[in-house]
């Protein structure tokens, strides 16, 4: 049988482009990183019922979102048959993602969900990803500088080769890169400025010089644009997640009897354990003047008992995947927060965990939680 991933017929170690689809990474790199995942989803995959390939296309889908979320799945369900040799993938056609069975009796549930960057972010680095995609097909860093840029405005998509233009004029009148490089005081601390401004469009530069003799001449893979954009704003990660397990938990899925896990596949830098705590468990406030902290009720979760609804009783824990690597998957970190309301709560042993957030101490008012 094919491999979901076959081996690349050709020798690849360039490095991606910054929009280049990640599964251009498992088709088409043959950089040492790309061979040990190709190996880990092809030997995954050959376990998932997939009989029309529809599953396979979503792996392959040069669609960041589909790809990244029939990963997410597929892990979830490699780390399941670690466990379980009967799990079975939306039976009957529908939802939860997995239920998981011993002896012919239902045991568990599971969801999985992916969880990415506020859309407007991510439509802002897409764009400076697409120039700086562009400058690097146009500008070799031959001279010995790298670029960082920043577009502060663009009231219509920049132009390219205006753009590969401007930065190519303002290289030639730089000093050698090593005369820079070797001055501790100037360096990447204090490198050359420009400012591009043209038809609406401003980008800010900054220029680093290389140290050595570090050129597009004696390394071919180097390229002029080596940073992503400056991201600011107000960081709302935590309300996302509980969106989006809110979406996950609703009572469409027949599974009232059995424990039931929400798995969440995190591809937001930004999603630390403070944002996903204040998901599940409230916002955390302070008490004046005794400055004792506590828990709004204003989670998943619930922290007041009289508060809690059926929907959120369903849920019995949250698992966050975080640092899952292409080449390192194995590595991730997998964080469970349990729920102290559920009706059916998560049995450890079910699904791995790097870590378990639980309450040590419930009361109307407040919850205390243990990190173990």
């Amino acid at each position: 049988m094919q491999p979901l991933f076959p081996e690349p017929p050709h020798a690849n170690t360039r490095p991606m482009g910054w929009i280049e689809s990640p599964a251009h990474f498992l088709s088409r790199s043959t950089r040492p990183e790309a061979i040990a995942y190709r190996e880990f989803a092809n030997r995954w995959y050959e376990s998932f019922p997939d009989p029309s390939g529809a599953f396979a296309a979503r792996l392959r889908s040069e669609v960041d979102v589909d790809h990244y979320q029939a990963l997410d799945e597929l892990f979830v369900q490699h780390l399941l048959l670690r466990r379980f040799s009967d799990v079975r993938y939306e039976e009957g056609g529908v939802g939860p993602d997995f239920r998981l069975y011993e002896d012919g009796e239902c045991v568990a549930a599971i969801e999985v969900l992916s969880l990415f960057e506020r859309e407007d972010w991510n439509a802002e680095k897409r764009r400076h990803f697409r120039l700086a995609d562009a400058i690097n097909e146009r500008v070799l860093p031959a001279d010995g500088y790298m670029l960082n840029f920043q577009i502060e405005q663009a009231e219509k998509e920049p132009a390219p080769r205006h753009v590969a233009d401007f930065i190519r004029r303002q290289l030639a009148q730089f000093p050698p890169h090593e005369a820079l490089a070797s001055q501790p005081t100037l360096g990447v601390a204090d490198p050359p400025t420009a400012m591009y401004s043209h038809q609406g469009v401003r980008i800010s530069m900054r220029f680093i010089p290389m140290v050595g003799g570090a050129t597009a001449e004696a390394d071919p893979d180097l390229q002029l644009v080596v940073t992503g954009p400056a991201i600011g704003g107000t960081v709302n990660t935590g309300a996302r997640l509980k969106d989006r397990i809110v979406a996950k938990a609703g009572t469409r899925y027949d599974i009232v009897d059995v424990p039931f896990l929400v798995v969440a596949g995190v591809h937001d830098a930004l999603c630390t354990d403070v944002q996903v705590l204040w998901a599940v468990y409230g916002s955390q406030s302070v008490k004046y003047p005794s400055g004792e902290t506590f828990r709004e009720n204003d989670g998943l979760f619930g922290i007041d008992k009289k508060h809690v609804d059926g929907r959120h009783r369903r849920v019995s824990a949250v698992a966050v995947v975080q640092g899952r690597t292409l080449w390192d998957p194995e590595g991730a970190d997998i964080a469970t927060f349990h729920n102290p309301f559920s009706a059916r709560p998560w049995p450890k042993d079910v699904f791995p965990s790097t870590r378990d957030y639980g309450p040590v101490d419930v009361s109307d008012e407040s919850v205390r939680l243990d990190w173990r």
